[in-house]
């Protein structure tokens, strides 16, 4: 009588002692096995080919984060980057004591699309950048 335990016939000597090496393997990299955490669900980006100075690859890399954000197409990014080309210039931007809190969270919508309006996407950028409220819901 068999009780939790589970049995495999094998024909000969080499078949049981294949078995054992692979049960043997599967247990022993068992530990190392990462589970999926949400940055292994982040879109992998391609970085363009054509970046050869080290701000133009800041600049790629700044255009492959703005994509991660929901509702942020590969077009918007690049706009959102010809207008602020870092994220610092944005930093930059949000920090300027001449505009008001309202100026700043529409501050991106006019750089994204010609034909939309995009005030609440670029509030949710503004809320990103500058939120220092580590549970709030963007």
């Amino acid at each position: 009588m068999e009780q939790n335990v589970e049995c495999t016939l094998t024909s000969s000597t080499d078949d049981t002692v294949e078995y054992i090496l692979g049960v043997t393997k599967a247990l022993s990299q068992l530990p190392y096995y990462e589970d999926a955490t949400e940055l292994q669900c982040v879109r992998k980006l391609k970085p363009d080919v054509d970046t050869t100075t080290p701000f133009e690859k800041a600049k790629d890399c700044w255009r492959r984060q703005l994509q991660q954000i929901p509702q942020i197409s590969d077009a918007k990014a690049t706009k959102l980057v010809e207008k602020y080309p870092t994220a610092r210039a944005l930093m930059e931007a949000y920090e300027d004591p001449s505009y008001s809190v309202e100026e700043k969270r529409a501050m991106l919508a006019p750089c994204m699309d010609d034909r939309r309006n995009h005030v609440k996407l670029s509030d949710c950028i503004y809320r990103l950048m500058t939120s220092t409220d580590p549970k709030e819901l963007i």
